[in-house]
């Protein structure tokens, strides 16, 4: 068992093959794919991101924003595939205004260098969001780089806003109910919101 590994957040700005980023604007999260023959994408956002001409299928519904699916040959490859492709599962996707961002987990640097490559060879604007060391062994500090840019716009907002009303604070200030009507949601879509972010920010600093 290694001792030694990276955590690193990438953004691929024109994903040109990847077919959510390209029936999609704005924000995406909750993104998943199956394998077979044709491959099964699934996603999450606001229906006013999802292009009225594109070939989804809307599967479930939250307050704002809903599930969709879409089809496509597995002959078509995609930015996260050929990531797979090197041995190196996916472990987070998403889209933020256009932008691809993925979290991955490598063993170590040669193995990193390797998909960056790849993907550089492959894609023009690639960029290097974070990386987070896994902490030396032993007593002492174990500094931990929590990225905020892993979450969505939205996801933002709605903990900034939760935040600054007061909703963290113990007694709390507001109630769900109080700050999902201030940001114009529903409260089962801040509580999806709220554990999407916090899921991202806790487990940066637990992994």
């Amino acid at each position: 068992m290694t001792n030694v590994g990276l955590r690193v957040a990438l953004s691929v700005g024109s994903p040109g093959d990847c077919p959510v980023a390209a029936v999609t604007s704005g924000d995406v999260d909750g993104m998943a794919w199956t394998g077979g023959d044709p491959v099964v994408e699934e996603f999450r956002a606001a229906p006013d991101a999802v292009d009225e001409d594109a070939d989804v299928e809307e599967v479930f519904r939250y307050d704002d924003e809903s599930v969709y699916r879409l089809e496509r040959d597995a002959d078509e490859s995609c930015v996260c595939e050929r990531i797979t492709d090197l041995d190196c599962p996916v472990a987070d996707v998403s889209v933020a205004d256009g932008r691809l961002e993925l979290t991955l987990h490598v063993p170590g640097s040669e193995r990193f260098r390797a998909v960056l490559d790849d993907l550089r060879g492959a894609y023009d604007d690639v960029a290097v969001e974070s990386i987070l060391r896994t902490p030396p062994g032993g007593d002492g500090a174990d500094p931990v780089v929590v990225d905020r840019s892993r979450l969505t716009g939205r996801q933002a907002e709605v903990l900034a806003t939760a935040h600054e009303m007061g909703y963290f604070d113990y007694p709390r200030e507001s109630n769900a109910t109080e700050v999902a009507e201030s940001l114009g949601i529903g409260p089962s879509t801040l509580a999806e919101h709220l554990a999407a972010a916090e899921s991202k920010l806790v487990g940066q600093t637990l992994d």
